[in-house]
């Protein structure tokens, strides 16, 4: 599809959308404009001869090759901090916004055959996971915090960015480029990217997590004073939390990339268990999404097991039941009282779309929900009913 880029302001990632219609609907967007400097974002390149690339548009001085193999983001910064080139030793990983800056998006492996970054640089070619001629995503140093924390970390495609899409009419999935090069996503920080091996997310965005280096030096930014952040997984709750512990059970059932999201893709369990754990309807569950899901029948409370907790299983208990219902009760009569029959309300919206909400009908659907109309309470009502349904 002809597609453009764009920055999306929810998560900071700059992917291609799509500028013509798709099917039936016309895509909309909002747009910010600027005047002024407009040589700002036009590099100024030179080759210092030592290995080393100064931009003087922003006073960074890049190393001239990468780091020539990929790595997970913990190794990266340690990759970045032992480097010595050109007689300095403060090299570091770039900031998202510092890589980005050298992107060239006059370049990309289908419209140049190369990186889509000024030839000045020396770019390793790699083999994608279709087998073809391609080049590699890099590590930033800014991480992705989402409200799961920060356990992924924002990359740069200089090469294709691809995902994995299914064919029409339900057809196996293929790989494309997705968002184009110069595109900005992130991934997992460590883990195994064999596990998640059709990708993750609606587009099926590629999983590597072994990325490669490109380090930086200058601008005005200082060494930090202490080390790397934590990698290691949040805590999912402890305690008598049964909703925390249900979503821990969860996430180590289904978390196959370790990376704090489940995805539609990952899950093999029935998919209204997806769904209810879902709650935007985005096709990603969350830690927090799945802590604050209910506690499925039998396990609220502490440890469904025992009155305290711990020890021997407690003993099943009779379900008690109604009293019978004769005579002139109210309950007999169908009036107050009455807790056998549902209450119903049967909302009837006339010319409601099925993509006029602002909840997703369908997680595996990225248009499901609508980005236009905002219907919150209609969307915690949904959320409601399905909650005391489950429980039941």
């Amino acid at each position: 599809n002809k597609t453009m880029f764009g920055v999306n302001f929810a998560d900071g990632r700059i992917k291609g959308y799509p500028a013509e219609k798709v099917g039936p609907r016309i895509k909309t967007y909002y747009v910010l404009y600027v005047r002024g400097n407009r040589e700002y974002g036009r590099n100024n390149f030179e080759d210092n001869g030592d290995g080393t690339i100064t931009d003087h548009a922003t006073g960074l001085i890049w190393t001239k090759a990468d780091s020539g193999t990929g790595m997970d983001w913990k190794a990266a910064l340690k990759y970045a901090e032992n480097i010595e080139l050109s007689g300095q030793v403060d090299w570091r990983l770039p900031n998202a916004k510092e890589l980005q800056s050298i992107v060239d998006y006059t370049r990309s492996p289908d419209a140049t055959d190369s990186a889509a970054i000024d030839p000045v640089f020396q770019t390793t070619a790699i083999k994608n996971e279709a087998g073809k001629r391609d080049f590699a995503q890099y590590w930033t140093s800014t991480s992705h915090c989402g409200r799961d924390g920060a356990r992924a970390a924002v990359y740069v495609a200089f090469g294709r960015a691809g995902g994995f899409m299914g064919g029409r009419g339900g057809g196996p999935k293929r790989l494309l480029d997705v968002h184009g090069a110069g595109a900005q996503r992130s991934d997992p920080k460590s883990g195994d990217a064999s596990r998640v091996p059709e990708g993750r997310g609606p587009q099926g965005d590629v999983v590597r997590i072994d990325n490669m280096v490109r380090c930086v030096r200058g601008g005005g930014t200082k060494m930090a004073a202490t080390g790397p952040e934590s990698v290691d997984p949040p805590p999912t709750g402890g305690g008598n939390n049964s909703s925390a512990r249900s979503g821990g059970r969860f996430f180590e059932r289904f978390d196959l990339d370790r990376d704090g999201m489940v995805t539609i893709e990952e899950f093999t369990g029935p998919r209204r268990r997806f769904r209810f754990f879902d709650r935007d309807g985005n096709g990603i569950v969350t830690r927090e999404e799945a802590a604050a899901a209910p506690p499925r029948p039998g396990r609220s409370g502490s440890d469904p097991r025992s009155p305290s907790g711990t020890g021997s299983p407690k003993p099943p208990e009779a379900r008690p039941q109604p009293p019978r219902e004769t005579g002139n009760t109210p309950a007999a009569r169908g009036g107050a009282g009455q807790s056998e029959k549902p209450n119903i309300i049967f909302i009837l919206a006339d010319d409601m779309g099925w993509t006029g909400l602002s909840v997703g009908m369908d997680g595996r659907i990225e248009n499901s929900a609508s980005d236009f109309y905002q219907t919150p309470r209609l969307a915690r009502l949904g959320w409601s009913a399905l909650a005391r349904w489950y429980r039941r």
